[in-house]
């Protein structure tokens, strides 16, 4: 089975099925886009961590610890 095949379906019985209710559509919606943003935060932590990370003394935003955000999210 490919792995984004479950996500895939879920979305799709979430959002486009016809009995779908507002709220499903809502919070599908909001899943995504969590996911999205998460994603992002961890995508820029690591291609700053990478360029100026342990070896580099650090970033200014690294007491943020967004990779802790990115499980968050």
């Amino acid at each position: 089975m490919r792995p984004w095949r479950p996500v895939y379906m879920a979305i799709r019985k979430a959002y486009f099925t016809p009995g779908a209710t507002p709220l499903q559509r809502r919070l599908c919606t909001t899943a995504l886009l969590c996911y999205a943003g998460g994603s992002a935060l961890w995508i820029f932590e690591n291609t700053v961590c990478g360029v100026h990370g342990e070896g580099g003394g650090g970033w200014a935003l690294q007491w943020a610890h967004l990779h802790a955000w990115w499980h968050i999210g």
